[in-house]
């Protein structure tokens, strides 16, 4: 009873593990800071290159990330060795759910009004 127990157990923590990594999903962020979200299903986090934005170090981009959140959208660690940030959004801000498609017509509006404010990374 106790090996039909162990391998229940062993299944389901297998199973939560590899339901959570297929939870993430990848995007890219331009050299005009738009995040461009991939796939066609909204998720809530995303590993992001970002490696033409041009960041020059830790500390720069830290300090950019942070600038670029709002309530709608977070960013999680920058890795400045890879060029990848993990981009949080928050949909539970809304109304009514987006699409990937509204999702990344929202990083293109807010890129282009940063950019207005800082045509050049302000940090």
């Amino acid at each position: 009873m106790k090996s039909i127990i162990y391998v229940f157990v062993l299944a389901l923590f297998t199973g939560s593990v590899a339901f959570s990594q297929s939870t993430m999903g990848t995007a890219t962020m331009d050299a005009n800071w738009v995040i461009h979200l991939n796939g066609t299903t909204v998720l809530k986090e995303y590993h992001t290159d970002v490696s033409a934005v041009g960041i020059k170090s830790e500390e720069q981009g830290r300090k950019f990330f942070l600038w670029f959140s709002d309530n709608l959208v977070q960013f999680g660690e920058f890795d400045f060795a890879n060029k990848k940030v993990k981009v949080i959004i928050n949909p539970e801000y809304l109304r009514n759910p987006w699409t990937v498609s509204q999702w990344n017509d929202y990083f293109t509006e807010k890129a282009n009004k940063r950019k207005a404010q800082f045509p050049t990374i302000p940090y």
